[in-house]
């Protein structure tokens, strides 16, 4: 594998483990808002409004606004219903009004109001802790793939520190003592890397180098000593003159 080749596919695979931890970072946030926000816009508003019909009721005998601050709440409530059961006991509230109305010093219409607000809140509550399990469920499953695959991002990414300069200082080291080898005319040193590298390459060229070098060398010698032979010979012939 060529050396840019490992370097676009370290930095990529990196870049890839950010992207995944992120999104499932930003998955896990946006799960967590919904579940918040459900309990926030459904349930919390129909406690409030509860309240508010509640405080209404109580007034209602002495302050002439009371009526119309529970009809609003009312009205509000009945366009808020998001909870099994809460349809069905918003109407009870509904239609207990529409007598209270026409008998405002009735007792029993007042008790029967607020046990069907009261209904109305417990089940809201009920909704609420429900609702609350669930997000911390999502938020303990949320800590528990974070770790998971950040480990996992952790661990590749100190394989990849580990291995990639490894990948390729090592060559260049061995090239290195190489080249001090053949400064110092050891001329038989080879060096052998992967094929399909650009190191690959470069050892077949400083193979080929050496090879030539040590051709030369050898030829250079042979020539010295075949040039000693016949200085020897020479001297032998006239000696014996």
């Amino acid at each position: 594998m060529k050396i840019k080749t490992k370097l676009n596919a370290g930095v990529g695979l990196l870049f890839f483990m950010i992207i995944v931890l992120s999104t499932l970072g930003g998955w896990f946030i946006y799960q967590l808002k919904k579940d918040t926000q459900n309990i926030l816009v459904a349930n919390y508003n129909t406690l409030q409004y509860s309240r508010n019909m509640l405080l209404s009721l109580e007034e209602i005998s002495t302050e002439p606004f009371a009526l119309s601050e529970f009809q609003k709440n009312l009205d509000l409530q009945r366009q808020n219903i998001t909870e099994s059961g809460e349809k069905e006991t918003t109407q009870n509230i509904h239609d207990h009004f529409s007598e209270l109305k026409v008998d405002k010093g009735n007792l029993s219409l007042h008790s029967a109001i607020r046990k069907d607000i009261a209904e109305l809140m417990q089940l809201n509550m009920n909704a609420i802790q429900i609702k609350s399990g669930i997000a911390n469920t999502t938020a303990e499953n949320a800590i528990a793939v974070i770790s998971i695959v950040g480990t996992l991002c952790f661990l590749i990414a100190f394989i990849l520190m580990v291995n990639l300069p490894a990948n390729i200082s090592n060559p260049i080291r061995e090239l290195t003592s190489s080249i001090h080898q053949i400064a110092n005319q050891n001329y038989r040193q080879r060096v052998q890397f992967e094929s399909s590298s650009e190191f690959g390459e470069l050892a077949r060229s400083f193979n080929t180098m050496a090879e030539k070098l040590q051709e030369y060398s050898e030829s250079r010698i042979d020539k010295i000593l075949k040039g000693k032979k016949e200085l020897k010979r020479l001297l032998t012939i006239c000696m014996m003159r």
